[in-house]
């Protein structure tokens, strides 16, 4: 991976010719100053559709607008997601790590867009689209390959088996329809369209995830007002971005018929935000605050530490949960690290361990897939895949601890 929570239809309203913009007299909030909206220069940057399209197959850009207040708010569409955004403009930080991630990412970002400066001192918001949409495709591309898949290994319609197996319904990681990212200034705004469109499904203070299950494609949905306020910051913002993108991946691959067990996937969430900036730990629920003050967010010495006092959950205890409802830190580090463990360990093994678990169910016609079942299925596929217990699981995952995490 790079260092660096819930369906949709796809008949997409063309966005009109550049010659048309022009005649439309375009408010300047929605000129893109990067591609000035020109279809050949925003299609070579990655993006298919800017502004006015099909979010799900009954609902379109310009209807959440005006629901929602006649936002100004900029739309586009990459390969796999569509992105809906009122995010501000905002200076960059003084934080070193933060500083030169965004640096890095702006170069890369150039090869795609030259028209960027060469030095950037605000993020305006366009370019804050830009950055989120690299940012996203690069977390698509990252999952993709830690579960060992393609889009070649999706279908491109329902009912089509790839290889003589079942992978799903449709082509973005096994749902019918792209992921959508909803990054808005203000949390109310985000609440209004989840009390709208996503059946009232959100916490007051908590970020939206949805599950469009007609339309076959799941919502993220995000605002730097959220969590208190702690997500003003963009780093934070980012990584809460990406913690809450990998569970909907997660969840999407083969089809959202089920649930995985709860350390599978908010494990890998972990992982992967720990990849790219593990001072900013983040999590689907938490009865703690966010620990990144001082030296809280290093991890890897703290699961040290459980390992040596012998204080550590036992992994067959692990692998009971089903929600996060009353995690604490130490869950969270429990989870991550045997996920850490075996990602690191065997990332092949890994791959078939997600992938066997997100196999279709084989159940008659009605059959409502249990949690109980999942566990059935995890302890049988865990140890298909790993040939040991979960004692001998966690014996192996302890020496590893000690060995490799460092005291302070």
């Amino acid at each position: 991976m790079r260092s660096a929570l819930l369906g949709l239809g796809l008949l997409l309203l063309a966005s009109p010719p550049a010659s048309a913009q022009k005649q439309e007299d375009l408010p300047k909030w929605k000129v893109d100053p990067y591609t000035n909206n020109e279809p050949d220069r925003y299609k070579a940057a990655g993006y298919e559709s800017y502004h006015r399209f099909m979010v799900t197959d009954q609902l379109g850009t310009t209807e959440v607008m005006q629901a929602l207040g006649d936002l100004e708010m900029i739309w586009v569409e990459t390969k796999h997601f569509k992105i809906g955004s009122t995010l501000k403009e905002i200076k960059i930080g003084a934080d070193k790590i933060q500083k030169e991630r965004i640096a890095e990412e702006i170069e890369r970002l150039r090869v795609k867009l030259p028209e960027l400066p060469k030095k950037v001192k605000k993020l305006d918001p366009w370019l804050r689209v830009h950055l989120y949409a690299q940012r996203l495709e690069e977390e698509y591309a990252d999952i993709q390959e830690l579960l060992s898949v393609t889009d070649e290994s999706f279908p491109t319609s329902p009912g089509t088996f790839i290889n003589g197996r079942y992978m799903g319904e449709g082509l973005y990681m096994g749902q019918k329809n792209k992921f959508i990212v909803l990054l808005t200034t203000k949390k109310s705004t985000l609440h209004r369209f989840a009390q709208r469109w996503c059946d009232a499904n959100f916490q007051a203070d908590s970020p939206v995830a949805h599950n469009f299950h007609a339309a076959g494609c799941m919502l993220y949905g995000t605002s730097p007002e959220l969590a208190d306020g702690y997500f003003s910051d963009d780093a934070r913002l980012h990584m809460n971005l990406c913690f809450g993108v990998a569970v909907n991946m997660l969840l999407s691959y083969k089809g959202y018929m089920f649930d995985i067990p709860i350390w599978i996937k908010e494990g890998i969430a972990h992982c992967y935000v720990n990849s790219i900036d593990a001072r900013y730990h983040n999590y689907s629920l938490i009865k703690d605050q966010f620990p990144n003050e001082k030296k809280l967010w290093q991890w890897e010495p703290r699961v040290r530490k459980l390992v040596q006092n012998e204080a550590f959950i036992p992994v067959s205890e692990i692998m009971t949960w089903t929600a996060p409802d009353d995690f604490r830190i130490g869950h969270h580090m429990n989870i991550w690290s045997r996920v850490d463990y075996l990602i690191k360990s065997d990332r092949e093994r890994f791959a078939s361990f997600v992938g066997a678990m997100k196999d279709k169910f084989q159940v008659y016609g009605g059959t409502v897939i249990t949690p109980e079942m999942v566990q059935e299925r995890q302890v049988k596929i865990f140890q298909q895949v790993y040939n040991m217990t979960p004692d001998e699981f966690d014996q192996q995952w302890s020496a590893w601890v000690l060995e490799t995490y460092p005291k302070k």
